[in-house]
């Protein structure tokens, strides 16, 4: 009986340190999951539990960070399998110190697993509300950086190591005493962790900042230059017309009406109206208040002036900052703008039309432009590593965007086609 009831605490530990990093990464439960759980995790835990004892743990930590990584290709999903394991030891203890106080009786021997259980169980959700807490803390810091994820991995790592060190030195004839030793020094380490974690993070975050004011400040400086340039344009223009007003004089002396027509329209009228749409896509910019964002468009402007694309941007409302790391957003709009004037260059009539719309609390970005419907493409296909369209790695290949949004759940980016016109919204904030 006793030894059935410990095969149920292993149970039940095994499934909690399963279920957790699956609920922290939202990972769907399936029965194929539930399967592979049950007889690749569980059972084998068992059965090594057995043969070599504690160290079968080393198995569900394996087995477990396998499972979650190849679910979400996600290198925080690997430091939830951790921080659950460290968790679990803290609960286990703490439950082991509760039931030896308060049911250490005769009446409550033939139940002190189950009681162990349910103290765990307890230990572990309280446990876990604390650890989102403390993890949607450091989320909104918006720090996305490989390195910060696995110096926090290996420091988690170092910590469990330690931990299990520690247990494997315990003393099973001063049981309780040892507990309460290892959960005192487990308490300030797991403290400790967090709190290097959080200066981490915090430096991190300060050098984020002044990353971000140093791109403002040179995106402020692009969008000044346009503006000058811009305005060196329309002096050009003005200048020169009294030279068109003298070939205009030409052609009525002559009485050339219909040369007239023809270089009034494809001419002058062709000219002014160029001038007068770079005016109104640069002024609508002024709506954006995120000064880097600003450069950039103004930037992507001027290379698709440059080619001779018309490109027309609409901004309606007030665009304010939105609450992300504003290089991250910079890099996903220029990729999306980057690949729309790639292909605009390909064609005889080409197009761009870029937009941004307020909803509520979210903030659309829409960038339509014409391609070769002609040939083939599928959208599926675009996200896809090395996939492109063009020579040389250049086109519609867009794993490098697919990257940049993972983990970023206040993105979501659509992509489709509409007739000859190929339409990505990138939705940013909201729920």
């Amino acid at each position: 009986m006793w030894e059935l009831q410990l095969v149920f605490l292993l149970i039940v530990q095994c499934i909690v340190l399963i279920a957790f990093p699956i609920g922290f990464n939202g990972i769907k439960v399936t029965k194929q999951l539930v399967f592979i759980a049950t007889f690749l995790i569980i059972v084998p835990a068992i059965l090594l539990m057995v043969v070599i004892g504690v160290y079968s743990i080393l198995y569900v930590l394996l087995s477990i960070s396998i499972l979650v990584y190849v679910k979400t290709r996600s290198g925080i999903s690997l430091f939830h399998v951790l921080m659950s394991l460290s968790l679990a030891v803290l609960a286990d203890h703490i439950a082991s110190l509760i039931v030896f106080k308060f049911f250490d009786e005769p009446t409550f021997k033939g139940i002190y697993p189950i009681l162990q259980v349910i103290v765990f169980l307890v230990m572990m959700t309280v446990l876990s509300l604390i650890y989102k807490k403390i993890f949607n803390v450091f989320k909104r810091m918006n720090i996305s950086n490989r390195y910060i994820s696995l110096l926090s991995i290996l420091l988690l790592l170092m910590t469990l190591i330690f931990m299990y060190i520690n247990i494997l030195k315990m003393d099973e004839a001063l049981f309780i005493k040892s507990v309460q030793a290892n959960l005192f020094f487990f308490i300030i380490y797991i403290s400790l962790f967090f709190i290097i974690i959080g200066c981490i993070l915090y430096i991190a975050n300060k050098q984020l900042q002044i990353k971000q004011k140093e791109q403002e400040i040179e995106g402020f400086k692009r969008y000044v230059e346009s503006i000058e340039m811009i305005n060196r344009d329309m002096r050009k223009f003005k200048h020169d017309y009294r030279n068109i007003l003298t070939t205009m004089r030409h052609f009525i002396d002559v009485k050339d009406h219909e040369g007239l027509e023809h270089y009034f329209y494809n001419h002058i009228l062709l000219a002014e109206r160029k001038e007068v749409e770079d005016q109104l896509a640069l002024s609508s910019l002024n709506r954006i208040q995120m000064i880097s964002l600003k450069g950039l468009l103004t930037t992507k402007l001027l290379q698709a002036h440059s080619a001779d694309i018309p490109t027309y941007v609409e901004v309606v409302e007030d665009i304010p900052t939105v609450n992300m790391d504003e290089i991250t957003l910079n890099r996903m709009i220029g990729i999306i703008i980057d690949n729309a004037i790639e292909e605009s260059k390909t064609l005889d009539d080409p197009l761009i039309r870029i937009a941004f719309i307020r909803m509520d609390s979210s903030i659309v970005f829409v960038c339509m432009n014409r391609y070769d419907n002609e040939r083939e493409l599928k959208i599926h296909e675009l996200f896809q590593e090395g996939y492109t369209t063009k020579e040389e790695g250049r086109g519609l290949g867009l794993v490098n965007l697919r990257h940049l949004m993972k983990d970023k759940e206040q993105l979501r980016l659509s992509t489709k086609l509409q007739g000859d016109l190929f339409i990505q919204e990138l939705v940013i904030g909201g729920n």
